[in-house]
């Protein structure tokens, strides 16, 4: 008999308590992970009330939206290209003092157009006497889409860096005084839909890559260049090229004084000349014939013993610096 059951065992005196066992308390460890596991239940309902506090009420009241991002900053490129490109140029009555800073899409830029509040995608600076050579650093300006210089007095070539100007749409760049050729490297202008030229001094031939290259162009208007010659590239036609007072659709003056020299030869034409045919470049690969920037500068026919007379006509050749007629009759 156990202990507990001993102390049950004899007679209860009248008015004594009834006998019980003593009451069994569990053991000091188990007491501590009870304790535990209260204070864990405690904080975890804690935990729940604070978060159903910050729950949508029934009212559909939501948290507020995060603030709207901050536009990005204007690319560096971008506005040291054009400030670049106004040290490169002249502007006699200081049309582009706005020009300062280094954001043009915020601050009074004359000319710019911004898309996104970032980036220069326009440049319009019509008519505002502005000279010297056209500014290559434009070519580092490769978000622009439009570009309008018409009606200054910008004289020189016309760049051949802007064939990065890939974004182009529209280019407009008449009426001021542009001389030279028109640069086959702008054939990668994918985008180009329309193109004024016309009223400069260009000379030479429309590249034989532009319409390739091209292929977005509608319209180029290239009148008045009166030196501007040769056939127009296949496929265009008048529909696509304006080319009033120039001499397009006929052969240019050097070749018809290249041609003349053929003509004038009594002996017999080399079968293994290539070109030499009317309607065709001499700057692409005809014998004999050396080009600087599309001009004709040399011609060498030495050592042919072509007979004949020169014609008067080779001094249509009028950029001809060397003239080699050796061991010739």
């Amino acid at each position: 008999m156990s202990s507990e059951e001993a102390s049950c065992s004899g007679r209860v005196p009248v008015g004594a308590e009834t006998c019980t066992t003593p009451r069994a308390f569990p053991p000091h460890s188990m007491r501590r992970k009870l304790r535990a596991v209260a204070t864990h239940h405690w904080l975890l309902a804690a935990l729940i009330a604070l978060l159903l506090l910050q729950w949508p009420t029934a009212r559909g009241q939501t948290s507020p939206p995060p603030p709207s991002p901050s536009p990005p900053p204007p690319s560096p490129a971008g506005y040291v290209a054009l400030l670049h490109a106004k040290s490169q140029l002249t502007d006699p009555n200081s049309e582009l003092s706005t020009w300062t800073g280094t954001d043009p899409c915020s601050g009074p830029w004359l000319g710019i157009t911004c898309s996104g509040g970032s980036e220069p995608t326009a440049l319009s600076l019509n008519s505002l006497s502005l000279g010297g050579n056209l500014p290559d650093a434009l070519s580092s300006v490769t978000s622009l889409s439009n570009l309008d210089l018409g009606g200054n007095a910008f004289s020189g070539a016309l760049p051949g860096l802007w064939a990065a100007l890939t974004g182009l749409t529209k280019i407009t760049l008449d009426s001021n005084g542009l001389t030279g050729s028109v640069p086959a490297a702008w054939s990668r202008l994918s985008n180009l839909k329309f193109a004024n030229l016309a009223y400069n001094g260009l000379t030479s031939t429309l590249p034989s890559a532009w319409p390739s290259g091209m292929a977005a162009l509608t319209r180029l208007i290239a009148t008045g260049n009166a030196a501007m010659c040769g056939t127009l590239p296949s496929p265009w036609t008048a529909a696509v090229v304006a080319y009033g007072s120039t001499l397009v659709g006929g052969d240019c003056p050097a070749t018809t004084g290249l041609l003349s020299v053929k003509s004038a030869v009594t002996s017999t034409w080399p079968s293994y000349f290539t070109g030499w045919e009317t309607a065709t470049d001499p700057c692409n690969s005809w014998t004999g014939v050396t080009c600087t920037n599309s001009r004709v500068t040399g011609l060498d026919l030495s050592y042919r013993e072509f007979q004949g007379t020169l014609p008067a006509a080779l001094s249509k050749t009028v950029h001809l610096t060397s003239l080699n007629l050796a061991s010739n009759k």
